[in-house]
Order: structure tokens, then C-alpha cells, then sequence
């Protein structure tokens, strides 16, 4: 990200929007009334979220006119919403839960040039509060929630949430006394009552006044929201002067509504509470009583010294609020445990009433984003040990001859598995070497080839020896930023890819060491090939070799699961499977009318080559050629006619053929590669990334993870070849989705401009 941003925060009624400078806001402070069905008659919440979006990238488009290397928007959101963007409950903001909204891709489809974060706007205000360093932060508006922040003495840490991104939707969480005349056979009934109450049911709402239960705008009946919240405090009012009408008759809060409970509201209770109306100091006293159990007993559980106190309601009130809570805290509080020994003034400093709250999540949005922007994230592999770690880290700078890549997305491979397990003698210390990245720096040497904002893939092969390579012997790419150099520009190791930057183009570095091999081949048109293997190696074999139009192609592999998987995924026909072993032969030549394969594969993982190139022999036709391709780990010997052998090792290291006599007693052709060069990667690209792409790679993405996930995914990879026991192929880690997830990938895979997600 770039270090001017522009912050916004989306409230019920208004949204702000200010550059960002530094973690600070710079300049004036754009406003507009927010779209909403409030706001807008006869929108659906739904035709307001998108008409909200509309106007947003229009303001926010005005704003680059003048700031056009701003980038990054952080956007602070009234809702429950993951830090990915994705909605969990809108109904304060859009009076719709609209459960799945991505608000992150909406934007992203509207300005595809931006990095978009997204946050919860409690969130968002306790980053404007941090120098507090360890507090909780209570909003207390249309709905209450209640967050905690914790920062260590090394300034890490931050928000208390979930992997993702969510916590401390406290508001919708019982906090009456039970309620043995309703609970626990009752409550099925109750809730009904509470979501008809909410759709605006009277005769609902009568009968949860008859059991004195409040209910809640999210259909919750007797949760901290029902009691405490803005619109609460109202029905709570309206309801006591029913219940008390003399009471009712003398206040002020009676004379404000001209005599008629019905037209109670917050903005008339804070007018009166500001007269110091006794009837709704009571009301006030009653309602945050549940609100005051509920921070001493987190103040208590966690050990804190300080609740930032913030939200339109409480701050609209004022004085008259805090002071009813400050008392309903002194009232519920017992001289034992955390608090043993506290007085008055400890419990008055426990709450922070700021006077800047207002400004609260447009200021905090701007601090979180800077603090994404300083920090990044690696995974790291130990010498000699078996395991991965992700850690935090400074961003990395980026000098004359240097470039950074943000990461969008990395592909797990068998290679990487392979270093995991100690088969191979690599120490990369940061393991990865497929990725899709966006350029965000260059340096001044690299800037004639390549620009910010290039879309790019990495291949990890350079020198023909196979050392200097990418996540084997140099550190890779899983990691949120890389720092490339003038020699991998000058190799040809960097490729441009189109701006949609999608996650399967992961797998054109394989593809063009496929590519590569099927060259080393010869022309495959009217020729037969056998593909031992079915990985997702052999499965890109299988799909080029179809493009080439070779008259049969067929694969085997030991694993009845996999090539039955990968008939279910549409990569193989079940015609083109054959048996593994001793039938093999036999049943190549039933498919090419006796002849054998003209040309074979051996696309195998770890150590398995030579062994199965014993199966290989008797189903090749004569002078077959075939390729050395996975399998052969340094030092594998292969085993020929008349007691022969030869070093595969060697053949593949030198892009070589060699003529020879198989086991079977027939002329073959061995040949081998390593990777793929920069023409091949070039080919890979322009045969899978165009509109209609000759290739779809998306088939062979079965799993989208998220980095923080990886050390237990690659763990499981690595030891069973699975991710939560499914059978898994290409594996890629999707940099932007925060916490630790991973699971199958339905319909397309992701892409950088916000894409679905999984």
C-alpha cells in the first residue's frame, strides 16, 4: 500500500471520508447522508447497500483527483462485518442482516485500482483510543457492543477478535436474570415473539410487554441491546409512562411529547435527562443497570483498568447517562476479588467518556490501515525442522535495484511439501515459489520494466543448475510482501499477467515446466502419450496434451482415490484411466491398437520414478520417447536393457536426450527438463489467462487457505495429502483473507480484483 490512503467511516445517518496521511487524517473531512431505506423511500436495504457503493466510489474517485497515488481505502462500517469484507448483520445500518454482502468486492468491482480494508467502526474507534494500550470500548447507539484492545509493551497486538475479524458483538447476548416461567421450554416461543416484535407485530410486542421482556431490532428477546441501546431506552420510556402515568404526567419528558407516550424518543429523553427530569433519570438508572453487570464482570475476568465509552446515544445523553452508569457500576459492585479495595474515584476512573467520539472511527480506520501497512507477515521454516511458523515483521524496504511484490496469492507444491518433510536438502527459510502478486514499489533501476501496479507471476527457475531458485534455496513467497532484484527482471523470471490477477495463476509456473517437457517430447499430434501420475503435474500433462492433439491420452496412478477424483472434477474421462502395475502394459495396448504409447510421462512425486518406470517398459511402442519429469530426486538411477543404467538426475539438469534400450528390450528416447524458461512461461500465460483461456486452470484449485492457516494446512498436506481429510490438489493461500481458514473452493476460484470468495 501506498502511504496516503483515504479513510472512511459509514454511520447510520452520515459517512465521513479524509485522506490519510501516516495514520492521521489530512485535510477537510467530506460528508453525505448515507443511503438507506431510512433515507431513501421505497429502496430496499439491498438497492441501498448498492446505491451506498455507487456514491462512495464517486466520492472517493473526486478525492484521487487531487491525491491520485492514493491507493489504499479503509472503510469503517456501522455493521458486523469480518475483516474480508463480508457482511454478517447490517440490520442498525440497512435494516437487513443482508448476511453475505461482500462490501470489500462491491468496491473493488467499482474501483478495481484500490486495496480495500474493511472494519467494523468499534473497531475502528478503539485504534483511535490505543494509547490507552490495553482497554475495552463500549458503543451504546442504535445497537451496543463491546470490544476489547490489548497492546503489549513492544507496541504489538491490537483488536481481541476472531480469525475473522469478528468479536465483541456483545449487544445480542442474554443479559436479563433467567426466566424459569419462559426458559428454557418457553424460549422457542419467545424468540418467535421477539422477531415478530421486531418486524413491527403489536400484538407480539404486547405480549412480550405482559411477561416484562424487552426485545431487540435482531429479533433477540431480553439480549443487552433490548435493555440498554438508543431505541431500547425508548420503548423502555414509552412503556413505564403506561405503566405510571402520574408519574408520566409530571415529568419533563411527558411535556416534551405533548402528553403522549407514544412519541417518546432519544432525542426527547436526552432533552429531558438534561433538565434533570426524575421519571428519565429512573428510566436511564434501570436500563444500563444490565450494561453495568456486564463491564464489571469483564473488567473483572480480564483485568482491566480502563472502558472507553463511546456511541450516539450515550454521547447524546451525556452527563445524565454517565452518571447512571457510573452509579449502577458503584451499586453492582462487591469490595472482593479484582476489586477489593476500590473506591469511588477508582470505579469513575474505570470509564472514559472522550468528548472526540464523533471523529472516533474516521481517526481509528486511519490508524489500522497505517498499522496494516507497517506491518507484514512471513511464514518461516526453521533449519532441520519439520515445521512452519507465519510471524509478524516490519515491511521490508525496497532499494535501487529492488521491486515489492504484495502477495495476493501462493500455490502450495509437492516441492514445498517435500522441504517440509526433510526430502529435500533445500533451507529456503521462507518456503513458496508459485505466487500472483501486485507491484507496489520499484526501484529506480527496475523502473523501466516494471511499473506500480503491475499484476505479475514469479517463475522460481534462473540458472540451468538449479541453484538460486525461489522457496528452495532463497526465501519465497509465502509471505505478504516480497523483494525482488534486478537480476530476476533480467532472467526473465518476472512475468506481467493481466490486471484481473486470478488465484489459478498460481499454477503457470508448473504449466510451463509442463510446457517445457511436452516440447522435449516432440510434436504429440496423432501420437499417443501415458501420463504416470496423476497429480496436479500429470493433470496439466493430461490437459496440454489434449490441446496438442494427441490421438490418445492416458494416465495411471497409484492412487485409486485420486485419478477417481479427478474423474469427478472433469480433468480425465473414466475411458482414459488405466490400472496400475503389471496390467498396465496390456491395457495400453488394448487403447492403441497394439502399438504401445508413442510417447510417456512420468509425472510422480518424491522417490517413486524408477520403481514405476518398471511398469512403464512393456506398454511403450518402439523408439518412444519419454520424459523424466517428477519422481527423480538427486541421484536416481534409472535401470535399462542388457544390465544399463542411467543418472535421471543428470539428463534432467542438462535439458538432455539420450538414446537407449529399455528393460523390454525396445529402442527408447529418454529425455528430461527442469522447470520451464521464460518463453515457456510466456506460452503458459497467453494460453490461460485470455477471456475464453485454451487452459482452465481454476479445475485443478481445490482449496483456498489463508496464510495464518498454512503451518497446520501444509502439515496435514505433507503428512496424508489432504486438508480436512478431503483430498486436495493445487492448495492456494489467499493473502487478503484474514484469521485461519481453510476449506474447499466453490464455483471460481478467487481473483486479486475481489473475486468471490470460497
Amino acid at each position: 500500500m501506498t502511504g496516503v490512503g483515504i479513510a472512511v467511516d459509514v454511520g447510520g445517518t452520515t459517512t465521513r471520508i479524509a485522506l490519510e496521511a501516516a495514520g492521521s487524517l489530512v485535510g477537510d473531512v467530506l460528508r453525505f447522508g448515507t443511503p438507506s431505506p431510512r433515507s431513501c423511500a421505497g429502496m430496499t436495504p439491498g438497492q441501498a447497500a448498492s446505491t451506498f457503493c455507487d456514491r462512495l466510489a464517486a466520492e472517493i474517485e473526486r478525492i484521487r483527483l487531487a491525491r491520485p497515488d492514493s491507493r489504499s481505502v479503509a472503510v469503517a462500517l456501522g455493521a458486523v462485518v469480518g475483516t474480508n469484507g463480508v457482511l454478517r448483520n447490517a440490520s442498525t445500518l440497512w435494516l437487513a442482516p443482508l448476511t453475505g454482502l461482500d462490501i470489500r468486492a462491491e468496491l473493488l468491482r467499482r474501483m478495481p485500482w484500490a486495496e480495500v480494508l474493511v472494519l467494523n467502526d468499534v473497531s475502528a474507534a478503539a485504534w483511535h483510543y490505543r494509547a490507552h494500550r490495553r482497554f475495552a470500548i463500549v458503543t451504546v447507539s442504535t445497537g451496543v457492543a463491546i470490544k476489547v484492545f490489548d497492546v503489549n509493551a513492544n507496541g504489538a497486538g491490537g483488536l481481541v477478535l476472531d480469525p475473522d475479524g469478528l468479536g465483541g458483538e456483545s449487544g445480542h447476548t442474554p443479559a436479563g436474570p433467567p426466566r424459569p416461567d419462559i426458559l428454557p421450554d418457553g424460549a422457542p416461543a419467545t424468540r418467535r415473539l421477539g422477531r415478530a416484535a421486531a418486524a413491527g407485530d403489536a400484538a407480539a410486542r404486547a405480549a412480550l410487554d405482559a411477561m416484562d421482556l424487552p426485545w431487540c431490532e435482531c429479533g433477540a428477546v431480553a439480549d443487552l441491546c433490548s435493555y440498554a441501546s438508543g431505541p431500547a431506552v425508548a420503548r423502555a420510556a414509552t412503556r413505564t409512562a403506561r405503566l405510571d402515568p402520574r408519574g408520566f404526567a409530571a415529568s419533563a419528558l411527558c411535556r416534551l411529547a405533548d402528553g403522549d407516550p407514544e412519541r417518546v424518543n432519544t432525542r426527547l429523553i436526552a432533552a429531558a435527562a438534561r433538565e434533570d427530569d426524575l421519571f428519565t433519570n429512573g428510566v436511564l438508572a434501570t436500563a444500563v443497570r444490565p450494561l453495568a453487570a456486564r463491564i464489571l464482570a469483564l473488567a473483572a475476568d480480564l483485568g482491566l483498568r480502563k472502558v472507553v465509552v463511546v456511541g450516539g446515544f450515550a454521547h447524546g445523553v451525556g452527563g445524565p447517562w454517565l452518571a447512571a452508569l457510573r452509579g449502577a457500576i458503584r451499586d453492582a459492585s462487591v469490595d472482593a476479588g479484582w476489586f477489593t479495595g476500590w473506591g469511588d474515584a477508582d470505579f469513575d476512573d474505570l470509564l472514559v467518556f472522550p468528548d472526540d467520539q464523533d471523529i472516533s472511527p474516521l481517526s481509528g480506520i486511519a490508524a489500522y490501515a497505517h498499522a496494516r501497512r507497517d506491518v507484514t507477515r512471513e511464514t518461516v521454516k526453521p533449519v532441520g525442522s519439520g515445521t512452519l511458523t507465519v510471524r509478524s515483521c516490519s515491511r521490508p524496504l525496497c532499494g535501487r535495484e529492488q521491486f515489492a511484490v504484495e502477495v495476493a496469492f501462493a500455490g502450495i507444491c509437492s516441492t514445498d511439501l517435500q522441504i517440509l518433510r526433510g526430502e529435500r536438502a533445500c533451507e529456503p527459510g521462507v518456503p513458496g515459489h508459485e505466487c500472483v502478486g501486485r507491484v507496489t514499489k520499484v526501484g529506480a533501476a527496475v523502473a523501466g520494466s516494471l511499473a506500480v501496479g503491475d499484476v505479475v507471476g514469479l517463475n522460481p527457475n534462473g540458472a540451468e543448475d538449479g541453484y538460486g531458485k525461489l522457496g528452495h534455496d532463497v526465501p519465497g513467497v509465502f509471505r505478504d510482501v516480497f523483494i525482488g532484484d534486478l537480476g530476476l527482471v533480467a532472467r526473465g523470471q518476472v512475468i506481467k499477467l493481466p490486471a484481473a490477477g486470478r488465484s489459478e495463476w498460481v499454477l503457470l509456473e508448473l504449466l510451463a515446466g509442463v510446457i517445457r517437457a511436452q516440447d522435449a517430447l516432440g510434436d504429440l499430434a496423432g501420437r499417443s502419450l501415458l501420463v504416470l501420475g496423476a497429480g496436479v503435474a500429470g493433470m496439466l500433462h493430461v490437459m496440454l496434451a489434449r490441446l496438442r492433439n494427441a490421438s490418445a491420452v492416458l494416465v495411471a496412478t497409484r492412487s485409486r482415490r485420486r485419478i477417481d477424483d479427478a474423474v469427478r472434477r472433469g480433468i480425465v474421462a473414466p475411458d482414459e484411466t488405466l490400472p496400475w502395475g503389471s496390467g498396465l502394459a496390456a491395457a495400453v495396448r488394448a487403447r492403441t491398437d497394439d502399438r504401445g504409447a508413442d510417447a510417456a510421462v512420468i509425472a510422480l512425486a518424491g522417490a517413486a520414478g524408477p520403481d514405476a518406470a518398471a511398469w512403464l517398459w512393456p506398454a511403450l511402442a518402439p523408439d518412444a520417447v519419454v520424459h523424466l519429469f517428477g519422481g527423480f530426486p538427486s541421484g536416481s538411477v534409472l535401470r535399462l536393457g542388457n544390465g544399463g543404467t542411467v543418472d535421471a538426475t543428470a539428463i534432467r539438469s542438462a535439458a538432455a536426450r539420450q538414446q537407449a534400450v529399455s528393460p523390454a528390450g525396445a529402442p527408447v528416447v529418454l529425455c528430461g527438463t527442469r522447470g520451464g524458461r521464460h518463453s515457456d512461461l510466456v506460452a503458459a500465460r497467453d494460453l490461460c489467462t485470455a477471456p475464453e483461456p485454451a487452459l482452465d486452470l481454476g479445475r485443478l484449485v481445490s482449496h483456498v487457505l489463508t496464510l495464518d492457516a498454512l503451518p497446520v494446512t501444509a502439515t496435514e498436506l505433507a503428512a496424508r495429502g489432504t486438508i480436512g481429510g478431503a483430498p486436495a490438489w493445487r492448495a492456494v493461500i489467499d493473502m487478503s483473507r484474514p484469521g485461519a481458514y481453510a476449506g474447499p473452493v466453490t464455483g471460481r476460484p478467487p481473483a486479486l480484483a475481489g473475486g468471490p470468495p470460497p
